[in-house]
């Protein structure tokens, strides 16, 4: 009888990239109607945050794949293996429904590609997704990630946003990938966020992240050297970052959780503070803290509306000449 049941859900498939996406997804998938579903983890990481969300998500799944690949010097042949090593499971079965993150990712594309009939469900991928300029937004892509998606049979970022029936957001106070009437807003309820006590003596965290990805070497040292005057407590450490930051401080032991959770079971109750560059996490923790700094150097080329991002948030943003207090 139970089999009876189960074969008479929607099957759907769950595709994950990062820790965070899969820890969006065990709230997504608890406030939709129950399915059944495969599930797909893309790593490029192996990280343990990744392993502790599969492994949660893979207790409820009717089949379970984490695959791996470590980032090659062009992406393009990354991509390749992955595709090649991919399963002709996910392919292959029918869907009624895809639940997936990064629309822009050539490999998760051409899954949805195969699946044309499948409405998508979509969540947050960080606050990429929230960028007006984005990916995500805008659909625009560099040549290579546009001829790479042809070559693999992904259909365009904008076509894909067309088949989202319901994307989830904890970002309530941003445009989105789709209009209004296809968002619902997902209230977080980190780890023991219940108001500080008082009497107890607090911490600054510094938010890492793989800031060599993203900006030069000089914008790096820059951080590192405002970060330094804020004198953190802890460094919380991204799965991606190979090279933390110099700064004197222990790395705090998340366990396994995302930095969110960490932080909030670490804290413990305290009131804490967050310093950091750009992290999605000084934007999901902004509410919960006492004070949040944003350090944004001059060569990051979202700085305006990362600047202006913050502020709407209550954030402090520091740049190498502007000191801006909401």
């Amino acid at each position: 009888m139970e089999q009876q049941q189960v074969n008479m859900m929607p099957h759907c498939l769950v595709i994950l990239r990062t820790a965070f996406q899969g820890w969006l997804a065990r709230q997504v998938l608890a406030r939709v109607p129950e399915i059944s579903y495969d599930l797909l983890q893309i790593s490029h990481n192996n990280s343990t945050e990744e392993r502790r969300q599969f492994d949660c998500l893979a207790k409820e799944a009717v089949t379970a794949s984490f695959l791996t690949r470590t980032p090659r010097k062009f992406d393009v042949l990354t991509q390749l293996d992955l595709w090649r090593r991919l399963p002709d499971h996910f392919t292959d079965t029918s869907y009624s429904k895809l639940f997936l993150s990064s629309i822009d990712a050539p490999v998760i594309g051409a899954i949805a590609s195969r699946h044309k009939s499948a409405n998508l469900i979509t969540w947050d991928d960080g606050i990429v997704n929230l960028l007006p300029n984005g990916n995500y937004q805008s659909g625009q892509l560099p040549w290579r990630s546009i001829m790479l998606r042809r070559v693999l049979g992904s259909e365009p970022i904008a076509a894909m946003r067309d088949r989202i029936e319901r994307h989830y957001t904890i970002f309530d106070t941003f445009p989105n990938i789709v209009p209004p009437d296809r968002v619902s807003v997902i209230k977080t309820e980190f780890f023991n966020a219940a108001a500080s006590e008082d009497g107890k003596i607090g911490y600054r965290y510094f938010i890492g992240q793989p800031l060599e990805e993203v900006i030069s070497e000089t914008d790096i040292h820059w951080v590192e050297s405002e970060a330094k005057k804020f004198e953190p407590d802890w460094y919380v450490k991204h799965p991606r970052e190979r090279e933390p930051l110099v700064l004197g401080i222990p790395e705090l032991n998340k366990a396994g959780d995302i930095a969110e959770e960490a932080i909030m079971r670490h804290s413990a109750g305290r009131p804490f503070e967050l310093i950091g560059s750009f992290s999605s996490t000084l934007f999901t923790l902004s509410q919960f803290a006492t004070r949040t700094v944003m350090l944004l150097p001059h060569g990051l080329k979202v700085r305006s509306w990362l600047a202006d991002a913050g502020r709407k948030l209550g954030a402090e943003v520091i740049t190498p000449s502007i000191v801006s207090k909401h």
